[in-house]
């Protein structure tokens, strides 16, 4: 088998894990990252399908039980009761769904319309937030939901029947709309997504029973078992959010990766120019390799410009960083580049950046930090200094490694005016450090077959880890704040 394949197999398992039970829609990324990865066809599709067992398997693995108990006590009035709401939920998408299935799989799976209903949903996400916001609300626990409850909470899944709606957000939402509390409303998805899934994961695979080959089994393996994992720690992860928190992060999370999807997918003239920045950004080994065989030693001048607008113009934080040194890298190990003066002007120019950056910000700080100004007063302004006296060494260091912040940092600190001679030691610090760390990790590991042949991949991955510390400290932050 195709090592590659394999990869193609992990990612789309994990994948499916990470947002079969999140309000996100696990159909529309596993269709947009199934475009990316041009893995589409029937296989793909079939191969989709049956990781979703591998998911549900997952959940029904943390609730086993409470499957187990109603089994057992299948007599008792309350697990009757239960068992009852399940199938009263179950049934508008299961009847909607055999009516509508074949229409919906030949004319709505595509990263255009997943792009819509990702916008819509989070909007509507928004929405409903701001309508629950205040509300009082019912007694907590599954027992308490009623019939009615869990008919209109199956009505509102049959929306998740249009690719990008997300069975679980229309389920949470149903459910808050009914007043139930956000645990609530997320576990009763939870045990609902069970019979559905099955359900519909069963139907679609003996309808394409034909495609499944004996040598897929591997294949398949590996999807399945990395849904399995993933689905397992994000239902328990989730739970715990849910309890405090809310679910403006996934609607905007919705919002934003749904412009991005039609950003990259829609044609048009200035939709195209966002699709080749885009582009540009995943397949940046094959742009920089093609400018340094037309340009040669010009490649060093270009690199430079780039790492320092990107640490040095707080208007350009979106322009690539950890990515760009990887694959910088991998092509100095390649013989395209001398790696020590690679790593020497890339410092320069990472110093550098943040050197301007700061200068900027202590420019502009005193005159837009006024006493008339809402928001950007001598309060804020004192506020800024404070935290800069007593962090800004780490932050300027470990921002090195967070994009975005790291171009907003080195501004920010001008503005609290960080004591320059503090500034420029953690500055340099931090930007050989940087610099120096991912240039020799493209060197060594980018050229290996596997890494290399799966770099767009590798690209994206380094981007997604770069950005999860400062994910987890917005997170932290906010749970700190709602306790």
């Amino acid at each position: 088998m195709e090592s590659a394949l394999w990869v193609k197999a992990l990612i789309l398992g994990l994948v499916e894990g990470l947002t079969e039970f999140i309000p996100v829609s696990s159909t529309g990324h596993l269709i947009v990252v199934g475009e990316a990865m041009g893995f589409t066809g029937d296989r793909a599709a079939t191969f989709e399908i049956f990781i979703q067992l591998g998911a549900i398997l997952g959940v029904m693995w943390h609730y086993r039980g409470k499957v187990v108990s109603l089994a057992l006590h299948a007599h008792d009035s309350t697990a009757r009761r239960f068992v009852l709401n399940l199938f009263l939920a179950f049934l508008p998408a299961a009847v909607l769904g055999l009516l509508v299935h074949e229409y919906i799989t030949a004319y709505l799976f595509g990263p255009i319309t997943v792009a819509g209903a990702l916008i819509v949903g989070g909007v509507l996400l928004l929405v409903i937030e701001r309508w629950y916001r205040g509300r009082v609300l019912r007694p907590e626990g599954l027992d308490q939901l009623s019939t009615t409850d869990a008919l209109l909470i199956g009505v509102a899944q049959t929306f998740a029947l249009f690719p990008g709606v997300s069975r679980a957000g229309a389920t949470i939402m149903g459910g808050l709309l009914r007043g139930l509390s956000r645990t609530t409303a997320t576990e009763f998805s939870f045990f609902l997504a069970m019979p559905t899934m099955v359900a519909a994961t069963l139907f679609d695979l003996w309808d394409s029973r034909s495609i499944l080959q004996a040598g897929d089994a591997a294949f398949f393996g590996v999807g399945f078992v990395a849904a399995f994992v993933s689905a397992l720690v994000v239902v328990r992860a989730f739970l715990s959010f849910v309890a405090r928190h809310t679910f403006k992060v996934f609607a905007w999370y919705r919002i934003g990766f749904g412009l991005l999807v039609l950003l990259y997918f829609l044609p048009g003239s200035i939709v195209g120019s966002a699709t080749l920045f885009v582009d540009v950004f995943v397949h940046l080994d094959q742009y920089l390799a093609t400018f340094l065989e037309q340009y040669g030693a010009w490649v060093y001048l270009l690199l430079f410009l780039i790492i320092f607008a990107e640490t040095g113009l707080v208007v350009a934080p979106i322009l690539p960083g950890d990515s760009l040194l990887f694959v910088a890298g991998a092509l100095a190990a390649a013989g395209g580049m001398d790696v020590t003066r690679l790593v020497v002007l890339l410092i320069a120019a990472a110093v550098l950046g943040d050197t301007v950056n700061y200068q900027v910000g202590a420019w502009v700080g005193p005159k837009v930090f006024t006493e008339r100004s809402r928001f950007l007063n001598h309060k804020h302004l004192d506020r800024t200094r404070r935290f800069y006296e007593k962090h800004g060494g780490k932050t300027i260091a470990l921002a090195r490694f967070m994009p975005i912040i790291r171009t907003l940092a080195p501004f920010v600190a001008g503005v609290g005016t960080m004591p320059y001679r503090r500034f420029i030691l953690y500055n340099v610090g931090g930007g050989v450090l940087w610099v120096v760390s991912f240039v020799m990790a493209g060197y060594f590991f980018g050229n290996l077959p596997q890494v290399e042949s799966n770099l767009s991949l590798v690209i994206l991955g380094i981007v997604a880890l770069s950005l999860l510390p400062g994910v987890v400290e917005v997170l932290r932050s906010r749970g700190q704040q709602t306790g």
